[in-house]
């Protein structure tokens, strides 16, 4: 996958949902916006080498006329004959062919975003097990992490520290020894300091 893999995951749905409109001015635009729409950022360059490599990635979906140039796809729609669908008739045939159901720009944005969401969710279910702890290293491991918080580490610790800091004063040991998030937190801390040496 490239450097942008959301991005080019809604561009590609878009790609596949839009196909027969599609030519190499309109890919690079609705790649430039939906770069925009999903990293708020708007430092994307859809280049030819960027395009070129987007089309390689997904070489086995690409048809001839994918790269018509933008003339030639004018005049051959303008000679196909085209029919106008009543909203009725629109409605009718996304309810008989829901697997050709098309997408809003928003709702092809958001598939990669909830597939990447479910994946996190799943390696946290899957890493959380249940522990029975002693009370003691439960206090040995709260005081390690307020210690390493201490020490500034970056700030998306501050309401878990907060948390552990509640619990310890109250002394609500059945919490505490059932607070898995402790040992998450700190064994995610360690790993990303192992130069830090706990002390429990």
């Amino acid at each position: 996958m490239g450097e942008h893999k959301q991005m080019e995951e809604a561009l590609y749905t878009w790609f596949l949902q839009e196909r027969r409109r599609n030519t190499a001015d309109i890919l690079r635009q609705k790649a430039i916006s939906f770069y925009e729409k999903i990293y708020q950022k708007s430092d994307f360059r859809a280049s030819d080498g960027w395009l070129s490599n987007f089309k390689a990635r997904y070489e086995e979906d690409w048809d001839p006329e994918d790269n018509l140039p933008l003339d030639e796809l004018i005049d051959m729609l303008k000679r196909t004959e085209t029919t106008e669908l009543t909203p009725h008739e629109i409605e009718e045939w996304i309810a008989e062919n829901p697997e050709d159901n098309i997408l809003t720009d928003e709702e092809i944005i958001n598939k990669p975003m909830e597939e990447y969401s479910n994946n996190d969710n799943d390696d946290a279910a899957s890493s959380t097990k249940s522990i029975s702890v002693k009370t003691e290293d439960a206090f040995n491991a709260i005081d390690t992490v307020i210690q390493w918080a201490e020490m500034d580490i970056p700030s998306k610790y501050d309401q878990n520290v907060t948390n552990f800091m509640t619990l310890k004063n109250k002394g609500d040991y059945p919490n505490i020894r059932h607070n898995t998030s402790i040992y998450g937190i700190s064994h995610e801390i360690y790993n990303e300091h192992p130069h830090w040496i706990p002390s429990i």
